[in-house]
């Protein structure tokens, strides 16, 4: 039905498993979508991977025809979905006033290829396994100087993220960057790849391998002030390298080693902290940390979920508690507006 009034669509999620019935909608069926000309936003992170789930994948005949062998020549699956993602990216082209394509899915390099070529896009997030030689691509094509926000979860098996960020640094105008789950791919080394990006306002690296040396590299980027650690259990000394930053939201969920006076200092210079996700940060003592109540009393949320006594000793604080294992409050920044939309869809369809 919303394709009886095109113009009027600029965001839309497509794809995903609703009921007991799984949707089918895949990159090969974008075509579909073309007539959405004023589409601002593209969510493709629910689709199915496997397209229609049959042969449209699959590019030209399988059969050997000398001896008739089925196999002989059939592609793999990574072939498939190679060319099933070129397909779709090209298709992606048709949508002229696109800003923001979210994937969920593995970015290929012959679709990265076609990607370059969009005229409007600002942002590209859901990638998933980035590989050296997909973000040399995109680093290599005006994309890099187009591109404003990048979010990505894992690195290809094998592959160290310090020669991948290096292609990520020349994204120069660069002010969200997502690196999720990098595990020991992201380490205090592959860190300093990131001190060109002096732009950058919001940095997601949690569940990574970085330890407080590895944060040094933040005393290059001073705009920053969305900073989510989360998970990041090297973390172990202080946290006097983004004492200077200006901070609006923090994420230093369960970093086991943080101390009350580890956070303490950070507090004292962040006037303008709103968001604060403490959970499962269980080195912190809540009686200390209840006695700074001018710092706590000027947040909106805190997240103090398993910290022992919490609830009595912030009783009253002011701040609005929240429970859910995100890097922040939703809606409370740029990516969280996304994550509430996305929240808001499946509330409709229920």
């Amino acid at each position: 039905p919303f394709l009886s009034k095109p113009a009027t669509l600029k965001k839309l999620r497509v794809g995903g498993r609703y009921w007991a019935e799984p949707n089918n909608f895949g990159y090969n069926d974008l075509e579909t979508l073309v007539p959405l000309v004023n589409l601002e936003s593209l969510n493709l992170s629910y689709t199915s991977i496997d397209g229609n789930k049959g042969d449209s994948c699959m590019v030209g005949n399988d059969t050997d025809d000398e001896t008739g062998d089925e196999n002989a020549h059939k592609p793999t699956r990574e072939q498939k979905l190679s060319r099933e993602f070129a397909r779709g990216m090209r298709t992606i082209l048709k949508f002229p006033k696109l800003r923001k394509l979210t994937l969920g899915a593995q970015m290929y390099p012959k679709g990265a290829k076609f990607l370059t070529m969009h005229p409007t896009l600002t942002s590209i997030h859901g990638v998933t396994r980035l590989s050296y030689e997909v973000a040399e691509i995109l680093a290599s094509s005006r994309l890099s100087k187009q591109i404003t926000s990048l979010d990505f979860k894992y690195v290809q098996h094998n592959q160290m993220a310090g020669p991948i960020i290096a292609q990520i640094a020349k994204f120069s105008n660069l002010i969200h960057l997502g690196m999720r789950d990098f595990g020991r791919a992201l380490n205090d080394t592959a860190m300093k790849e990131l001190a060109p990006l002096v732009n950058l306002k919001e940095l997601y690296i949690p569940d990574s391998s970085i330890g407080s040396k590895g944060l040094r590299v933040l005393r290059h980027l001073p705009n920053i002030n969305v900073l989510s650690l989360g998970y990041c259990r090297n973390i172990v000394g202080g946290l006097e390298s983004i004492q200077h930053l200006n901070l609006t939201h923090l994420d230093l969920r369960s970093i086991r080693g943080l101390r009350t006076e580890h956070l303490l200092p950070v507090l004292r210079v962040s006037p303008n902290l709103i968001d604060l996700n403490l959970r499962y940060a269980e080195g912190i003592d809540a009686n200390a940390l209840a006695k700074e109540v001018r710092l706590l009393q000027k947040l909106e949320f805190l997240n103090v979920l398993s910290i022992s006594n919490a609830s009595e000793a912030l009783e009253g604080i002011g701040a609005k508690e929240y429970y859910e294992d995100q890097p922040f409050c939703k809606g409370s920044t740029a990516e969280g507006q996304q994550e509430k939309y996305d929240s808001d869809e499946d509330d409709d369809d229920d």
